[in-house]
């Protein structure tokens, strides 16, 4: 089955581990700035990209998403796509399709002078926030109260892992942002 794939990264954190998370959760111990950038990274996987609950990117990552096998239209994966482009992938490396064309709608695209045989062929783009400073303080917000939690509650504090106040706090925090499929 051919599946989405992160293609590149995002680069840096969302938010700064001296003078930020490190005063959310009142350290002072310079030996625990690696447990709470563990912490942050936890958190921002649980949010972000395609199988995040976010259900978008937070920062700027680019994705290929294979292209229908038959017809011409694709719902975007991401309420905020850009740099579209239709291209084939061996295995290694993109190539972009020559007469390949997007039109671009509301929440899907309409693709045209697509290849006969699709099998190896992605819809690339870029979705996310281009950098930290852009990201709505809803959804820093929600990574401060994850990343709190768990270095208070280091063993599991409750079943599911997440306190129900926190979970709230978080779905509360991040509901305007979230993408639904």
């Amino acid at each position: 089955m051919r599946r989405p794939f992160q293609i590149t990264a995002p680069v840096g954190d969302v938010l700064p581990l001296d003078g930020d998370l490190k005063a959310h959760t009142r350290v002072d111990d310079p030996t625990d700035g690696a447990l709470i950038a563990n912490y942050q990274r936890a958190a921002v996987a649980l949010l972000d990209g395609y199988t995040g609950t976010l259900g978008r990117c937070i920062l700027a990552q680019a994705w290929a998403f294979p292209v229908p096998l038959a017809g011409c239209e694709m719902c975007l994966p991401f309420p905020d796509c850009r740099g579209m482009e239709i291209q084939s992938y061996d295995g290694a490396a993109f190539t972009p399709i020559a007469g390949a064309a997007i039109l671009p709608g509301f929440d899907r695209v309409t693709l045209s002078g697509l290849p006969s045989d699709r099998s190896n062929v992605y819809l690339t783009l870029t979705a996310g926030w281009p950098s930290p400073a852009g990201v709505p303080h809803n959804l820093k917000q929600a990574i401060r109260l994850l990343v709190g939690h768990w270095y208070e509650n280091r063993e599991a504090a409750t079943a599911g892992g997440v306190s129900a106040e926190i979970q709230f706090g978080v779905d509360t925090l991040i509901s305007p942002f979230r993408s639904v499929r």
